[in-house]
């Protein structure tokens, strides 16, 4: 799956993973967990994600810090698109919101323009 195509539920499951959550084996699918073992969300069979608070995609506190500790900065590039950029790594990525672009922009940081297979 490309980077620049993820968006909601599923851009917030690899911004999970990418942050290096842990999945353990929960009913038919999996649950996540983050470093402090607080759980965070849970991951279907299929790759169908439901997420419980946690969407650094939309929430500030969440998506706010990690822009920060990566260096990322955002910019609009039109009235209805944005650009972000990390400063150590030189990626870039697009997308319709603050938030989206730069959570974007990390997963180009830690996996590159393409994602490996799910789980």
């Amino acid at each position: 799956m490309r980077t620049e195509k993820l968006e909601g539920i599923m851009l917030d499951y690899w911004i999970a993973k990418a942050k290096e959550y842990t999945l353990e084996p929960y009913l038919s699918g999996y649950r996540m967990r983050d470093k402090e073992g607080d759980v965070v969300g849970f991951v279907g069979p299929l790759g169908v994600t439901t997420l419980c608070n946690y969407s650094p995609s939309t929430n500030w506190s969440q998506g706010g810090p990690i822009l920060e500790d990566n260096a990322i900065t955002v910019t609009p590039i039109s009235d209805a698109e944005w650009m972000a950029e990390e400063h150590i790594t030189l990626c870039n990525a697009r997308g319709f919101s603050y938030l989206i672009s730069g959570m974007r922009c990390y997963l180009v940081s830690k996996y590159g323009e393409e994602l490996p297979e799910l789980i």
